[in-house]
């Protein structure tokens, strides 16, 4: 089976504005929600053998992750930076399946 992204360059443009300015009249509070939004873009149009992924993950669930780092990072001067990356894959990759995985 063969693997694919269907996602227009057109689309991934709209999708990056549209983020950007969300994030940026909310002074970055929207930011978990701007993120997951484009995440379930993303997964909307990937296929991974023939199976099309979906992000389960909301906002609201995320948000309460979101200040914590931002604590943790303020708090160790920036230093916790360098696990936020690998913090922010964990927290996708828990809430990214195959959709005709997920029970309704």
């Amino acid at each position: 089976m063969k693997s694919k992204f269907t996602g227009g360059v057109f689309e991934y443009w709209g999708m990056i504005l549209a983020t950007s300015f969300f994030i940026s009249i909310s002074l970055g509070f929207a930011t978990p929600w701007a993120l997951c939004f484009y995440y379930k873009w993303h997964a909307k149009n990937s296929y991974i053998d023939g199976r099309q992924l979906a992000f389960t993950g909301t906002g609201i669930g995320f948000f309460g992750n979101w200040i914590k780092w931002f604590i943790l990072t303020w708090i160790t001067c920036g230093i916790y930076i360098f696990w936020l990356g690998v913090k922010l894959e964990e927290w996708k990759a828990e809430h990214t399946h195959f959709a005709d995985s997920i029970e309704e």
